[in-house]
């Protein structure tokens, strides 16, 4: 999805119609995979999986997790998620607080995975700090587009609510901050040295304390949701 969006922002300033036309395919084929693979749907068309990808020794993983939704919902505007895949970004975000929103350690915010993926290494609940402020910023970035669509579909989408709801993310991802001295940074997880998923046994949240551990990645989206940006469509960064 994060190369959709460099493609994209790539195809845009490229002169090269030979070279474009390899972005245009590459984009084709990720847009394809993730309507054809990555959404598993019901009879109803209604989404019961994401995948996070293809995996090595299952193919096409049984495992989801937060950050694909939410880089769905920051890469591809209503519109296109629409248009791509058939997908509302409401049922997005409806889908990610069912599977991944949890209370932990003091705060609500959004685990790296699900409780069927958590129970496979019987792990407890956590919560992300990276990608609730990721999932904060989608919902950001959502309101900001229909704030400036007029029409029958801006209309249909509760800004108020999810305004709302961007607030209450980041009243939680505060409750976490760390401030030494003029600083302020976030940490990862709240939990620490925990396996995230089945297949990485190599990837852990950091073994320091969550209450004196800051993390690079946390922080740098806390300060996205900050500034009301959204790092993944490049396409206003390339008109200015």
């Amino acid at each position: 999805i994060v190369a959709y969006a460099m493609f994209r922002s790539l195809y845009a300033q490229e002169k090269d119609e030979k070279i474009k036309n390899v972005f245009a395919r590459e984009m084709q084929g990720i847009r394809k995979f993730i309507k054809e693979a990555a959404l598993v749907r019901d009879k109803k068309n209604n989404i019961t999986h994401i995948s996070v990808g293809c995996n090595h020794d299952e193919g096409i993983s049984s495992v989801s997790s937060t950050d694909v939704v939410s880089m769905l919902l920051l890469t591809f505007n209503p519109r296109e998620l629409q248009e791509f895949f058939g997908v509302s970004e409401t049922a997005l975000f409806k889908f990610a607080k069912n599977k991944f929103f949890v209370s932990a350690d003091g705060i609500e915010g959004y685990d790296f995975t699900d409780k069927k993926t958590c129970n496979i290494i019987a792990r407890p609940r956590m919560v992300s700090l990276e990608w609730t402020a990721q999932m904060a910023d989608a919902l950001m970035y959502v309101c900001c587009f229909y704030e400036t669509q007029p029409g029958l579909e801006a209309m249909r989408f509760d800004i108020i609510g999810h305004r709302g709801q961007v607030r209450g993310l980041t009243a939680q991802l505060d409750k976490k901050k760390i401030i030494t001295g003029s600083y302020a940074f976030y940490p990862y997880a709240t939990k620490n040295a925990v396996q995230i998923f089945p297949f990485t046994g190599w990837w852990k949240t950091p073994s320091g304390e969550p209450d004196r551990c800051g993390a690079l990645s946390s922080t740098m989206w806390r300060f996205f949701l900050y500034k009301e940006w959204n790092p993944l469509d490049l396409r206003n960064t390339t008109e200015n």
